[in-house]
């Protein structure tokens, strides 16, 4: 996105609280925060979820779930489970992490079957993948892309600089889109510029 505005940011922007000791409160002043800065929506962890539906879905806002975070290391059959209860407490859409162990393995048939069956529990839901690349090459990001774009995800989902954004964006973009991390309005402003297409942004 060339030049965004405030606006622009703020609307791309999912305001996020995903501590273990979130309180309901907590979460009633996440959705009032993000509505009030006319944000896309809030991301929370997967038992948050129905609250943050009560507080703001029906003003619009989207509500982003959580998946296997913050490690990404649970049994696959558990993180497709944590879909499903996510999708029927109101999710409209999901942020999964992936399982580097597997991935820094070689076993990429295994993160495949798992990342496609997080997209089928899903049921047509805007599926993230979390990537942390602190952890992985820049050959296995590269293979970890790949793999997204093979099951049918719409993002990937990173914390990065704005020269790394911009080499992913050269790669997956238009296949799919990019989620970054950002913790002030200007580096979300260059995100975006860099190819970013969705904020991350820690509420507080």
């Amino acid at each position: 996105m060339s030049n965004p505005t405030p606006i622009d940011v703020a609307r791309a922007t999912e305001l996020t609280l995903v501590r273990p000791d979130v309180t309901r409160a907590e979460i009633e002043e996440l959705c009032a925060s993000a509505l009030q800065r006319e944000c896309f929506g809030v991301c929370v962890n997967s038992s948050r979820v129905a609250d943050a539906y009560a507080f703001g879905a029906d003003a619009g806002l989207k509500i982003v779930s959580t998946i296997g975070f913050p490690f990404g290391a649970i049994d696959a059959d558990a993180k497709r489970y944590e879909v499903e209860a996510a999708v029927d407490a109101g999710a409209h859409e999901i942020d999964a992490v992936m399982n580097i162990g597997l991935l820094k393995d070689g076993n990429h048939g295994a993160v495949l079957r798992e990342l496609r069956d997080l997209v089928d529990a899903a049921d047509e839901r805007p599926v993230k993948i979390l990537i942390d690349l602190s952890l992985i090459t820049e050959s296995e990001s590269i293979t970890a892309c790949q793999l997204v774009l093979e099951s049918g995800a719409q993002y990937i989902s990173i914390s990065a600089e704005v020269d790394r954004v911009k080499k992913l964006a050269a790669l997956v973009t238009p296949k799919f889109q990019i989620k970054a991390f950002a913790s002030r309005m200007a580096e979300a402003t260059r995100l975006l510029e860099a190819g970013a297409h969705r904020i991350g942004q820690v509420a507080g």
